[in-house]
């Protein structure tokens, strides 16, 4: 009988389980704690940020703020694709998804037509496309204005809290990638 009752509590042993402590693994697709999200990769271009948190803030209505987005290629683009990366904590784009920027996008040059995207639950880069039938001018100019509110409690922005990278230029045939696009963001 002891040797049944010492078999059993060897076996308890080893079947209790035994707590690890880890520091959470972005990008491994499974969240952790400390992380808002886990996509399994560690890329802004989706609607999880590469740090895996997504910080919340609640907008200050009262305190608008503009960012102004340039832009320039060695060549005439009839097409392109940024990425806008914004401080989400500090900053608040109105909503998000697809259709949520109606007056937060502006000052676009003529003649363009734009698809938004407000990436992350609420938000935190934005996806814009410009196309247009002709060669996007100016070249280099102003692109678009963008009108955020800051977070309750935070600091104000600096432009260096954002980042600005084009994923993709198109020639005028639109099918030619124009290499060396870029895009900068400024605040007034």
């Amino acid at each position: 009988m002891q040797v049944i009752l010492r078999c059993l509590l060897a076996l308890a042993v080893l079947v209790v389980p035994v707590a690890r402590s880890h520091a959470a693994v972005c990008g491994n697709g499974v969240r952790e704690e400390g992380e808002t999200c886990d996509d399994g990769n560690t890329s802004n271009d989706d609607d999880c940020p590469a740090n895996c948190k997504e910080e919340a803030c609640t907008p200050v209505l009262s305190a608008a703020r503009d960012a102004t987005v340039t832009w320039n290629a060695p060549a005439p683009v009839v097409g392109l694709t940024l990425l806008l990366d914004y401080p989400e904590g500090k900053v608040n784009l109105p909503a998000n998804g697809s259709d949520a920027q109606r007056g937060a996008l502006t000052n676009f040059p003529p003649g363009t037509t734009e698809q938004h995207n407000n990436l992350g639950m609420g938000g935190h880069a934005l996806r814009e496309v410009v196309v247009k039938a002709t060669p996007i001018t100016p070249r280099p100019g102003t692109l678009f204005r963008v009108h955020f509110f800051d977070c309750e409690g935070a600091t104000p922005p600096v432009a260096s809290d954002f980042s600005c990278n084009v994923k993709h230029a198109f020639g005028p045939d639109g099918t030619t990638e124009v290499a060396g696009a870029t895009c900068n963001v400024s605040l007034p």
